[in-house]
Order: C-alpha cells, then structure tokens, then sequence
C-alpha cells in the first residue's frame, strides 16, 4: 500500500516550490498593492507552499496519493465546463482469476474503479489581510452580500449528462465484462471513466479576496494480488484549480471588542478595581481616519486613568469635562482616531484602549457597559461597531445583618442617634439623611477604627406607590412615595442584605410594622405605626423628639437605591480618602443640606381631611368592602382586584410580610360599609377600623380572630359623622404636618391622614361584632 503525502499543486500537475515567498514583505516593501479600480481580477500568484510551522501546517496543503494525479482543462471563470482528468500510475485492470489461493490480479496493481470527482472548499490568497492563504467556502470566496444565487455552483457530469465514474463487474467475471461481448470487459470500457466535465453555473466572481483556486478531488479503487473480487483500497488525490473573476471593491470595516481585565480587590478600602480594555480592527481593505469611540459609564463607575489621551469625559450637555473631568458615570469620547488598512505589516490596523475604573457602588452595579464607534461613513459591515462588555463583582457573601448591628453597637460609644443641632426639629426625613450622614463621615474621620468593618451610603425609596381610586391622579391613580436614610453595612458585602438603614422620620414613619426598629438608643419596639401601638409611644416623630431610628435594610419601604450624588460613601468618596479620585476634592459629599438655611421651606402645610374611614387588615385575609351606593372595593394578595370608586378619594397600601402574605391599609370616603374578611390562608388576623367623630376624634374598632382558606367573616361599619349615598362627603376640618411625597399642590392624603393619626391624643377601642346577611 502506497503512502499518502501532502504537498502543493497548480493547477495542471505537481510542482515542488524551493523559493518560499513572503507576501506579508513584499506588502511591506510597496512591491504588492491591492488593485486600486473595482472588477478587475487580482494578480497572478503562485500557490504558498505546504509547510509545518509548530507543528502546524500552513499554505496550499493538500492531501495526496502517490499513485494517482488529477488535472484541469483551464480556470473556473463563468459559463466554463472544464474536462477533469484522472491519472492513476498503475494500470487498468484487465482480469481477475478468483480461484487460486493467490487471488492473482492482472496487472497487479491495477485500478478496478474510477470515482467521481467531487468540488470542495477554495483556498484564498487574501490581499486584505496581509496576503495570508486561507480555505473557506467558495460562495463567500467568490461573492458578497449583494450577489443573489440560490443553485449549486458547480455541477459534475460526464459527457452524456449522467455521473460521471465506473467499475469493472468483477464480481461475475473474470475479465470485469462478459468477454464475448465487444467493448464490455473492463479494460475496453475503463479509460473513459478517467474523463468528466465539471460546469460552473455561477454568475462571475466578483469579490474575490485575491488570487483564488477551487480545490477538487479525484479517486480510483486500487487492486492487487491477494485482494478478491473487488479493490483493496481507495486511493484519492486533491489539487487545485485556479478561479478568474474579479476583485472586491476596496471598502471599511471597522470592529470594536471590549473586555474586562485585571479585577482586584482592595482589602484595606473593601473596593474593587477594573481595566476595560477596547479592541479596535480595521477588517477592511480602506484605511479610516477621525473617527471615534463612546460610552456611558454606570453611575457607579469612577474612571482612574485612560491609557489614550485621545479620550475625554463630557457631561449631560455634551461638554467637554476634560480628560478625567468627571467624577462617577461619564460619558466618554475618544476622538481623532484612525486605523491603516487591513493587513497593515507594521500593524497600525489595531489599536488597544485601556481604562481603570473603581467601582463606588458594589450592590447597585450593572455592569453592562456598551461601547460604539461613530462617524464612519460607508462602513460596510455595522453589526460590529458595538460592543458590550459586562462588568460583574461577586459581592462578600460571608457578612450578616447580626454582624453590621454588632459592628453598630460600638458606635454608641461616639454616635447617639440623635439630630446634631435643635435647629433640626421640625424638618424633613432628607434634611435628616444628611444629617446622619455628615455626623458619621465626622465620626469617621476621627475614629477610623470604628470603621474599620462598616461602610455608609445615602439611600432613597421613592419607587413605591400609594394606591388610589382616582384615575386623574398621575400615574395611573398612584401616588409616589418615598423616604430616605442612611444604610451602615459590612464592608464589601451587599447591603441590600446586611444592611441597616438609619433614617428620621416627620410626624410619620412609612416604616409600616415597624416592631423591628430601634428609636435611637431605646430597645427594639420604640417606634410602632400600626394602630395596636401602645398610648405612651404616640409622637411627633424625629421633628418632635429629635432622635433616629434603625431599620433592618428588608424591612425599609419601596425599592432603596443610591441617593445623589452619586459617588458619595459606600465603596467611593468620603473626607478621609479624597486623594484616591480623580477631581474627589471637588465633590461635595456632606452639608449639602444641613448647613442650608432654605431648608424650612421643605416644611409643607398638608391639607388633611377627616371625612374617612380607614380600614386595615393583617393577614391571612382578603377584604372587601361595599359602600352605601354599592360601589366595591376588594383585594387579593398583594393586588386591588376590583374598584368602583372612579374618580373618588380612596387610598390603599399593601404591606408584604416575611411570610409572602400583605396586609392591607385602606381610606375610604366617610360612608356605612358592609366589609367581608376573606380567608387565604390558615391562622390568626386582626382587623381595625378607624372613623371620625362629630368632634374630629378618631375611633378605632378592633377584632381578631381564627380564619381558613375561603371563610368568609361579615362586619358593618357605620357612618359617624355624616353618611353619604354616593359614597363621598365632603369635610372642612384640617390640620397641618410635614409632607414627604408630591409638590405642594399634589400632597399624598394618606400619609397626611396617617400624620395626623400619630398626633391625636384620644381614641377609643370597642369590639365589632360579627353578624350574618340577611
């Protein structure tokens, strides 16, 4: 059995290359050009040798038999039919005798078959890149996008249209045909199956890369002495056939890649570094000059250095902020950028962008950030003038909330939860988020070591809605609430689950079932809004008593996130490590509202109706309730269901508990109420109703009780002061309080009636009664 090599063809017969060409030098030295006109063919080249670099092979390798060669009649241009030859070395077989123990084969060895040739891929000497020889498929070899053809490029056909091939019939006989019939043996009919025609059906080539060749293969079936009635083996050689067509217009194509590299961590500050790095390739045959490259950073991102001083920050206005001008989410730019053409030999195709960034926020980072290429015209493939590159941090998940409180208890020595000066009374939860904020960045600055494990940051959850029965009211009849704090959590961990929020409160707290806090130094329960509080813990809040309170992070209204500015606290800014930033000391982190005196006119009146009645219910129930006039109000988890009240003043709560039920608080217009507990679940509820008495007192009703999936439990709540058909009163008595939500003229009711519940000094409990329809 013969060995197959691999060696380099042309296109008519084998031809070993002793003179290896480099075509990247003579792109080098000027000696080779890519054509500058489009449609005109590309030069003429000869085929790279096959050669083993490390092992691997490189240039026109090829596999190859010995025993058998192929050859063309000419160039694959359109409209051609070349006649593909097949050359074996041995000769055809001409008889085979099957009974002696030898299995003797004339001549031996000999070709008992001929096998169809086949088209495979083309190998490419791509001027755009360099001159590197490269195979790929010959539709993309030959064409772009803009060429349609549906149909085989090629197809193999000897010259009566059938396929092309044969084998002698020496299974039957002995001559591989009967022998009495003229032309029937094998030896007769065999050389023409060593001749077939190979068309191609394709438009002409008119994207080629550079010089391009099909490569095609031919096979016999090799038989020798000892084989039986068939032969040993196959034998197949491979050889290339050059291709006339045109070459592609010059064009641009420009790509950007990005990726993130070099992510440390800081033990000392808990804060994590970064280098993105951008990748920018010109894969097009035309070089590009001024263009540019954009991002928007995360709010959360600081941006140490930039390897390119091409690249500058600009700020909402698109001005420019100099090269690290800004402080945390900048809009970068790199400008005046240009990249040679593909395949450039001292490689000024590519460029590489490095940029350092800190991240200020570990909890709140999304870390998708997209990078563009801009003010390219006629970029001819534009899917890769983006990319997006995700910056993740793997937050410290070994902290609790156990270990921040305890960390938090050795700050009672220096921090006593109360307002810095008296001049604060009477103000709002934000003036007193500053507040704390500014007396533990002090605090830290002179005892560090009380910080050594506690990181502190501004949050806000004014992504909560209050509920109404008005659709005029924006949002869809929700009104925005909101409240802000102080979170204090272990350093490096995620705060949203380690956390505790310091905040004060005006006359009420939106810290519903706040059972889980702590007014200033006082034990857990020192503050409570639900209406079972006891008498001797009702007050005006932190603007009455001036003390702060502590609320586990889960337990804090709405959605908190960061508050402005960003970059201040968490794992960014504070006084004592302003030289770590880039423009750090022109940040102002502390008395951004302390020290102002503006800050009585956050101080609102709040126009408070007393015509209501409030309904409230703790799981595991569902209510609904029906007006005088019929209208209906009903909830089911976490959802109001069903509301007639359209265009009437109603506002409700839900308050989800640790145990995936809500609770519910609900203001309706003053009115008698037919009011159905709906179990959803197993265990004890309580409901409370809240009226208003001819004098404006409030007078509470409360019953507990044992419910089940689907009982139903039936109570009638009266009108006190003046019952309405239609479900609406109007009332004239208000007060006043401070207001966290809305502008002046779109106050939030409830929380204007919750305020002035915390005030009243009077209330009365007695047990409803249940009792049955009718």
């Amino acid at each position: 059995m013969r060995k197959i090599d691999k060696r380099c063809f042309s296109n008519h017969h084998t031809k070993s290359y002793k003179t290896i060409l480099n075509i990247a030098a003579l792109f080098a030295l000027g000696l080779l050009n890519i054509p500058a006109f489009a449609q005109s063919p590309p030069p003429d080249l000869p085929l790279p040798p096959c050669e083993v670099i490390d092992g691997e092979e490189v240039g026109a390798c090829l596999d190859v038999d010995e025993s058998l060669s192929g050859t063309a009649s000419g160039q694959f241009s359109e409209g051609a039919s070349l006649l593909i030859t097949t050359a074996p070395s041995d000769g055809i077989c001409i008889m085979h005798i099957g009974n002696g123990s030898e299995l003797p084969w004339s001549p031996s060895p000999c070709f008992a078959s001929v096998q169809s040739p086949t088209v495979g891929t083309c190998g490419v000497i791509d001027l755009f890149d360099g001159g590197k020889f490269k195979e790929m498929s010959c539709r993309d070899a030959f064409y772009d996008d803009t060429v349609e053809f549906s149909g085989s490029l090629f197809a193999v056909k000897n010259d009566d249209g059938n396929r092309c091939g044969g084998a002698g019939n020496f299974q039957t006989y002995v001559y591989g045909g009967p022998a009495n019939v003229t032309g029937a043996r094998w030896s007769e009919y065999g050389p023409d199956s060593l001749k077939c025609n190979i068309s191609f059906n394709g438009p002409r080539p008119n994207a080629l890369l550079g010089p391009t060749w099909v490569k095609v293969s031919v096979g016999v079936g090799i038989a020798e002495t000892g084989d039986y009635r068939s032969p040993g083996r196959s034998a197949r050689t491979e050889f290339f056939v050059p291709v006339n067509g045109d070459m592609r217009e010059r064009e641009v194509d420009l790509a950007i890649q990005s990726s993130v590299s070099n992510t440390t961590y800081n033990a000392d500050t808990r804060s994590y570094e970064a280098t993105i790095t951008l990748v920018l390739t010109n894969n097009g045959s035309l070089p590009v000059e001024s263009f540019r490259v954009s991002s928007q950073m995360p709010s959360v991102v600081h941006v140490l250095d930039i390897s390119d001083d091409r690249c500058f920050e600009r700020d909402s206005n698109n001005n420019s902020l100099g090269r690290l001008g800004s402080f945390v989410g900048p809009n970068l730019t790199c400008q005046g950028l240009s990249l040679a053409e593909s395949g450039d030999a001292l490689g000024r195709d590519v460029e590489f962008i490095d940029i350092d960034v800190r991240i200020t926020n570990i909890a709140e980072l999304d870390g998708d950030i997209e990078f563009e290429i801009q003010g390219v015209v006629d970029d001819t493939n534009t899917s890769d003038n983006t990319d997006i590159t995700r910056l993740r941090i793997d937050l410290n998940q070994s902290g609790t909330l156990s270990d921040t409180q305890r960390a938090l208890d050795a700050l009672e020595t220096s921090f006593n939860y109360e307002i810095s000066s008296d001049a604060l009374l009477d103000k709002q939860c934000d003036v007193y988020m500053n507040d704390i904020f500014d007396q533990l960045t002090l605090l830290r600055e002179k005892r560090p070591d009380l910080f050594s494990e506690l990181s502190f940051g501004r949050v806000t959850s004014g992504h909560y809605n209050v509920l109404t029965g008005n659709s005029q009211v924006e949002n869809e009849g929700r009104l925005t609430a909101g409240h802000v704090g102080v979170v204090v959590y272990m350093k490096g961990t995620d705060y949203r689950r380690t956390g505790v929020v310091i905040h004060g409160t005006p006359t009420w707290s939106p810290v519903d079932l706040d059972i889980q806090s702590n007014r200033g130094r006082q034990s857990v329960g020192g503050h409570i809004t639900s209406f079972g509080f006891a008498e001797s813990f009702i007050s005006f809040g932190t603007q009455g008593h001036g003390e702060y309170y502590r609320t586990p992070f889960k337990n804090f209204p709405g959605v908190p996130k960061q508050e402005e500015p960003g970059g201040c606290g968490f794992e960014g800014l504070y006084q004592d490590n302003v030289g770590e930033f880039n423009g750090g000391s022109t940040i102002r982190c502390t008395g951004s509202l302390v020290s102002n005196s503006s800050v009585d006119d956050e101080v609102r009146s709040c126009n408070i109706t007393l015509d209501s009645t409030i309904l409230r219910t703790e799981s595991p129930v569902d209510i609904r309730a029906k007006n005088a006039a019929g209208a209906v109000i009903e909830t089911s988890g976490s959802q109001i269901t069903m509301d007639e009240y359209y265009y009437k003043r109603v506002f409700a709560w839900p308050e989800r508990h640790d145990d995936g039920s809500y609770s519910w608080l609900i203001s309706l217009p003053n009115s008698e109420y037919d009011v159905e507990l709906i179990g959803n679940g197993e265990g004890s509820y309580k409901f409370t109703s809240v009226t208003f008495d001819e004098s404006g007192e409030a007078v509470f009703d409360e019953t507990r009780g044992l419910t089940s999936v689907g009982l139903v439990e039936n109570f009638k709540i009266g009108d006190i002061t003046n019952p309405a058909s239609d479900g609406e009163a109007e009332g004239n008595a208000s007060s006043s309080g401070g207001c966290t939500v809305g502008s002046g003229d779109k106050i939030d009711p409830l929380l204007a009636i919750l305020a002035l519940l915390s005030l009243l000094g009077i209330y009365r409990k007695r047990l409803l009664k249940p009792y049955k329809n009718r």
